[in-house]
């Protein structure tokens, strides 16, 4: 049997939202949604979660973030960029 975990998800669109959080339920996971990286910080602050999958901007401006996030809380990221910099490939 497959492992379930607990997915915060942030920065996506509504459409890449509801399909990210479709495909991820019907596997049987949970579905925490988080509008930007504050919000996300404050979930993973009072919610157990397990991965989180974040989308980024075309800019690294959130990787330092990101690092700070992993960094504190322990868990994996899942940092998806529909066409990333070379400064955020590098950083990731």
């Amino acid at each position: 049997m497959a492992e379930i975990y607990s997915i915060l998800l942030a920065g996506l669109g509504s459409s890449e939202e509801s399909l990210v959080s479709t495909h991820f339920s019907m596997l049987g996971h949970g579905i925490i949604k988080a509008g930007d990286l504050a919000d996300a910080r404050e979930k993973l602050k009072s919610q157990e979660i397990d991965i989180f999958y974040f989308q980024a901007a075309a800019d690294d401006s959130a990787v330092n973030e990101i690092e700070e996030i992993t960094k504190e809380f322990a868990l994996p990221v899942v940092l998806m960029c529909a066409s990333p910099s070379n400064g955020l490939v590098l950083k990731a």
